[in-house]
This record gives C-alpha cells, sequence and structure tokens, in this order.
C-alpha cells in the first residue's frame, strides 16, 4: 500500500516557458542610433502578447528538472 501512494505523490517540475510582446515607445534623440540606445535602457512596457509566440524551452526542461532522469 505504501508504495501505490509513493508512486501516486505529486512531484514539482520547472517549466521555462517564453512568449513575444510587441510595443512602440517613443523617444527624443539627436539620431536613430542614440533613440536606440536610449530605449534599450528604458524598462519594459506592457506591449501586446504576439499571437502563438507562447513556447515551453525545451532546451531548459531537463537542467531544471534533472529529477525527471529518476523517473
Amino acid at each position: 500500500m505504501l508504495k501505490q501512494k509513493q508512486r501516486n505523490k505529486l512531484k514539482r517540475y520547472v517549466i521555462p516557458v517564453q512568449w513575444m510582446m510587441s510595443d512602440e515607445i517613443e523617444v527624443e534623440a539627436y539620431s536613430l542610433e542614440e533613440a536606440k540606445e536610449i530605449v534599450k535602457q528604458m524598462p519594459l512596457t506592457q506591449g501586446e502578447y504576439i499571437d502563438d509566440s507562447f513556447k515551453i524551452n525545451e532546451d531548459l526542461l531537463l537542467i531544471l528538472n534533472p529529477h525527471v532522469l529518476d523517473e
């Protein structure tokens, strides 16, 4: 009976996910290159989710969940 409970025990997994967002940021600058540098230093905005961009990062999945190899 104990072995059956152990088999049914919930396990914790870390699932790395990523998605893309899009937005427009208006800045004042003397050149396009300067404007790009200014934007890189600004905090992220809320933006809009890009459809179908959500995915699981399979490359990190086993790195973050090494115990899976023992299952």
